[in-house]
């Protein structure tokens, strides 16, 4: 199996793990090693602050469908942790949840020339994210943006 179509199955089979504990599932990523799998899940509260505790019964839920599945087989490495408060701004969600403070964007195609923007959140709508930056606002959609980050 590709990485993308393993990170799929995994991705499906363990959602209801999430929702049962109403933790949000933020990221997942597979990676193939030269022995094994290694996965890594990224889980967070809606207002953050998940805990080591339940990053360890999530791993344990976690294990249990993985072997039960067999989709890796018995030579992988699981890690559940908080994605940091650094993380990668992705969704709506994610942007909403840092309204008001600033990040750094870096844009696929340019916005007035310009590939780089940081600003303050001031609205996200339509799958766009309104940000004041020095001396303007601007729509920036979320389909545009590769890379954005709260700036600490």
């Amino acid at each position: 199996m590709f990485k993308l179509e393993v990170a799929n199955t995994i991705r499906e089979l363990i959602a209801p793990v999430f929702q049962d504990v109403g933790i949000e599932l933020v990221d997942l990523q597979v990676k193939k090693p030269r022995q094994g799998w290694m996965v890594e899940v990224f889980a967070d509260k809606e207002q953050g602050g998940i805990s080591l505790d339940e990053c360890a019964a999530i791993n344990k839920r976690i294990v249990h469908i993985l072997d039960e599945e067999g989709i890796l087989g018995e030579d992988y490495e699981l890690y559940v942790s908080s994605p940091g408060i650094d993380r990668p701004l992705k969704t709506e969600k994610d942007f909403k949840r840092v309204m008001g403070r600033e990040v750094r964007f870096h844009l696929k195609e340019p916005v007035e020339a310009k590939l780089e923007y940081a600003g303050e959140i001031q609205a996200v709508e339509d799958q766009s994210v309104i940000v004041k930056t020095k001396g303007q606002r601007l729509k920036l959609n979320l389909d545009n943006i590769q890379k954005a980050v709260q700036i600490i």
